[in-house]
C-alpha cells in the first residue's frame, strides 16, 4: 500500500474560470432596461456567492473579445453549477456569452491577493519556484474535467507577473488573460 491517501468529496475544491463577452444587443437597450438587467444580474450574483467563493475582474480593453473574468471555487460542484446558472439566466446574464470556461480542482481556496489576476493555461503543472515574487498562485487541475490540463491563476499587484512567470521556460497552451480586480457592481455599471 502506498502513502497516498484518498481525497474525500468534502476536501475536494472545485473551481471554474469564466471569461464573458457582452452581446451587442445589450448596448441598444433603453437606459432603464439596462439598469433593470444589471440589478437582476447583481442580485443573482450575490445569491450565487452565498455558497461559492467568487471573484470578479474587469477585462474590457484588456482582453480581446471578453469583458468580465469570474473565478469561482467551492467544495460542492452542484453549488458551482447553481451559481453559474443563476447569473446566466438573470437580467444582464442573458446578454453575456462565455468566451472561455475552465473547470478543475484546486488544493486551496483562492483569495484576493492584489489588484490583478493573470490566467495562464498550461500543459504541465509549474514548479512553485516559477511564481514571481509578490504574486500568489492558485493552480487549477483540469485533468479529466476540462480541455486544459492545468491553469495557473496568478494574483498580485504586478501587471507583468504573467510575463515573469512564463520567462522561466513555461509555455502557455492558450491565451493568457490579465484582469483588473473590481467589485462586480463596478464592472457591470461600466458595460
Amino acid at each position: 500500500m502506498t502513502g497516498t491517501r484518498a481525497t474525500s468529496a468534502e476536501e475536494t475544491l472545485f473551481a471554474s474560470v469564466q471569461t464573458l463577452r457582452i452581446e451587442p444587443g445589450y448596448r441598444s437597450m433603453l437606459a432603464n432596461e439596462k439598469v433593470s438587467a444589471r440589478e437582476d444580474y447583481l442580485r443573482a450574483f450575490d445569491r450565487g456567492a452565498e455558497h461559492v467563493r467568487t471573484g470578479a475582474y474587469a477585462l474590457s480593453g484588456l482582453a480581446h473579445g471578453s469583458d468580465i473574468l469570474v473565478l469561482r471555487a467551492t467544495h460542492r460542484i452542484e453549488d458551482l453549477h447553481a451559481a453559474t446558472s443563476l447569473v446566466s439566466e438573470a437580467g444582464l446574464g442573458r446578454h453575456l456569452t462565455p468566451t472561455s470556461v475552465t473547470l478543475g480542482t484546486m488544493a486551496e481556496m483562492p483569495g484576493p491577493a492584489g489588484r490583478f489576476a493573470v490566467v495562464v493555461p498550461l500543459a504541465d503543472a509549474p514548479p512553485a519556484s516559477a511564481v514571481p515574487a509578490g504574486a500568489r498562485m492558485a493552480l487549477i487541475d483540469g485533468r479529466g474535467l476540462g480541455a486544459v490540463p492545468f491553469t495557473a491563476v496568478l494574483e498580485g499587484d504586478d501587471p507583468l507577473m504573467g510575463r515573469r512567470f512564463l520567462a522561466g521556460g513555461l509555455k502557455a497552451v492558450g491565451p493568457v488573460v490579465l484582469g483588473l480586480r473590481a467589485e462586480v457592481r463596478d464592472i457591470v455599471d461600466h458595460l
